[in-house]
């Protein structure tokens, strides 16, 4: 039985290996690229690292740890998974063990996302945040809506979360994460991170 949360990571996985972009169109959205083309090109780096694992899975995950890197603010995400009483105890244990999990998420939903792509259909600045919604088609049709709530920053934007069919990713993360945390606090979620049990 698969978790709610690994469901959403595999929905956000077939979304963002959907753009199918040729790798010589890939380029770092930079500050002056609007946040749509900046899930463009996640899309399409996303899409060639699950090509990498495809050959060979440490490569993969080492490609997709990458892509985390650069486009996503793990940090932030894996502080909005945590129940607010958790969030002043995170430590940099917890946000790498968060960053492992999701890309061994992404390398093991990789190998079975399918052909579907993901049309951006538009944006909207807020104050703090540019969320850029798209539709994830796939065989002609549309199969769920994604939205990326990214921030600007001095070289182009980074996810600070995502929602899929409007649910926060974090938020499911928050409800999945909550009995290993009630079980033994910080120490007994980073051993369930790493674990994926």
């Amino acid at each position: 039985m698969t978790s709610p949360v690994k469901r959403y990571l595999a929905a956000l996985l077939i979304a963002l290996l959907g753009f199918g972009l040729a790798p010589d169109r890939l380029r770092a959205a930079n500050a002056s690229d609007s946040a749509s083309e900046a899930v463009r090109v996640i899309g399409s780096e996303l899409a060639a690292a699950a090509e990498t694992g495809q050959q060979d899975s440490a490569a993969g995950r080492a490609a997709m740890a990458a892509v985390l890197d650069q486009w996503f603010s793990v940090r932030s995400m894996a502080l909005a998974a945590l129940p607010d009483p958790y969030r002043d105890a995170a430590d940099a244990a917890y946000v790498a063990a968060y960053q492992r999990h999701l890309t061994r998420a992404f390398v093991t939903r990789s190998l079975s996302a399918g052909t579907g792509r993901l049309e951006p259909i538009g944006e909207r600045a807020l104050e703090r945040v540019t969320i850029v919604g798209a539709n994830v088609i796939e065989d002609g049709r549309i199969v769920r809506l994604v939205e990326f709530l990214m921030t600007r920053t001095d070289t182009g934007f980074r996810v600070v979360n995502v929602t899929v069919e409007g649910l926060l990713v974090t938020a499911q993360q928050q409800n999945d994460f909550r009995p290993h945390l009630d079980a033994g606090g910080l120490p007994a979620l980073i051993a369930h991170l790493e674990g994926d049990t």
